[in-house]
């Protein structure tokens, strides 16, 4: 029993360090730049040696992997929990959205890091894993949007793919503006008043939903 309890002891402590590794690797990511990131500094800021780092992941490809992995299972998370909940579509784009934009808030790294041309193997594999994220909450975004259409919250004319694309233009128009000015509060105070904004045009009425 006691040799099952020192495993069960080393096993969470390692899902403990992963989890402070991801969130030193963005922080980092988003005050120096991705590539600017070496094991070294991550070590320094997590208060350990390389060696100790190296315990937890083979290689550096392997860190980058577990922060993709990590965010990539919080945007799953994100649809699964409005799915979940059986919610008006207006009311479940609207949670959607801002969910969206309160990760990119707790990881402001990430737009830098997907927007990286030249990038090495780690940052390849990163992008990779985000992309096939990003394209299910696309596809979630595009599925609220049909809905909110057929059950005649938004006008019936109204073009999903037209009204998905302008959703994610205000997302992305907010990150440029969050990567600008430095400011990760443009996010959080802006977003759901422009999403409301944006809502209202799809509405037969064109009122405030």
């Amino acid at each position: 029993m006691l040799h099952i309890g020192v495993m069960m002891s080393d096993y969470k402590f390692t899902i403990e360090r992963k989890k402070q590794t991801v969130k030193t690797v963005l922080e980092l990511s988003y005050q120096h730049g991705a590539p600017n990131v070496s094991t070294n500094m991550i070590a320094q800021q997590l208060g350990i040696t390389q060696p100790a780092l190296y315990k937890h992941f083979k290689n550096k490809q392997e860190i980058w992997e577990e922060v993709a992995t990590s965010i990539a299972k919080e945007i799953s998370k994100n649809i699964a929990t409005i799915n979940g909940e059986k919610l008006q579509a207006n009311t479940a784009l609207k949670r959607l959205v801002l969910s969206h934009l309160e990760l990119l808030r707790k990881a402001p790294a990430l737009p830098e890091i997907m927007m990286l041309r030249k990038k090495n193997n780690e940052h390849s594999t990163f992008q990779k894993i985000i992309q096939d994220s990003m394209k299910d909450f696309h596809s979630a975004l595009a599925q609220e949007v049909k809905r909110a259409v057929k059950e005649g919250e938004f006008d019936c004319n109204l073009c999903a793919k037209d009204a998905s694309s302008l959703i994610r233009g205000l997302v992305q128009s907010l990150i440029l503006r969050m990567l600008i000015e430095r400011n990760l509060d443009i996010l959080s105070k802006n977003g759901e008043r422009l999403l409301d904004l944006l809502l209202s045009g799809f509405t037969k009425t064109g009122k405030k939903q």
